[in-house]
């Protein structure tokens, strides 16, 4: 029952986001590929919601222009980290379409975002073209190779590292490590949940929410190397209700 409910309410979620009967449709057809699709290989899931919808995989709306904000939390907790500036080079690993990027391109000298997508990155580099310090790739889905060591001063990951396979973010984490400058900032959300056995584990479903105890996190960053756990914001709350985003922050040693 609690999985009919929780699809009733994303689907209502969705269609409430969207305008005009074709909208709508559009929003129900991304509902039923989000749903009935999950077990396709993530490149291949990923492009076939991001061409029903492209700004509908990110959760929020169908609407570009409810999606792109000058002002964004993460790029203002960067900000307050002092991490941002006309020098810095930045990195998020699922940019999507350039949610994060619209709002941070104007604090940095140049922004990139990588997704598994091979659609993504196209509407990305297309609505954010203006800026003209913002790029986005296609990845191979576990490694940051198209990128040179020590490029960036900052990487960020958002309702990313969520949707992967445990072997693939910890091939992530190592990639932040050899991309970071000395001294850079790796900064990501991620569910946290206080048991273990809410932690979901389905290695082949590309959508399914995987959620980490903190003390898997500061063991994953432990065993990284390389990496220094600053701290995990938020962690407090967890075990407050089953599902508690947290953002972790870390340095490159």
């Amino acid at each position: 029952m609690r999985k009919i409910v929780d699809a009733y309410r994303s689907w209502k979620y969705g269609v409430s986001h969207a305008r005009g009967l074709g909208g709508k449709l559009r929003a129900t057809l991304y509902w039923a590929a989000e749903k009935s699709l999950r077990y396709l290989p993530p490149r291949m899931y990923w492009d076939v919601l991001a061409r029903i919808d492209p700004y509908q995989t990110v959760g929020l709306t169908s609407l570009p222009e409810e999606l792109y904000q000058d002002e964004n939390e993460i790029v203002d907790e960067l900000l307050r980290l002092g991490v941002l500036g006309p020098e810095a080079v930045t990195l998020q690993i699922g940019a999507g379409v350039g949610r994060v990027e619209w709002a941070i391109a104007p604090h940095v000298k140049k922004c990139y975002g990588i997704d598994v997508s091979r659609v993504l990155p196209r509407v990305a580099n297309r609505n954010l073209a203006h800026f003209g310090n913002a790029e986005f790739r296609t990845g191979d889905g576990k490694t940051l190779g198209i990128f040179e060591d020590a490029m960036f001063d900052v990487i960020y990951s958002t309702i990313a590292f969520q949707h992967m396979p445990k072997d693939v973010f910890k091939s992530y984490l190592r990639e932040t490590v050899r991309t970071l400058k000395p001294g850079g900032t790796l900064y990501f959300m991620i569910p946290a949940t206080a048991n273990h056995e809410d932690v979901v584990a389905d290695k082949h479903d590309a959508h399914t929410m995987r959620r980490y105890t903190p003390a898997e996190l500061r063991e994953l960053i432990a065993e990284t190397g390389g990496l220094r756990l600053v701290e995990i914001q938020g962690e407090e709350r967890v075990g407050t209700a089953p599902e508690i985003e947290v953002w972790v922050l870390a340095t490159r040693g």
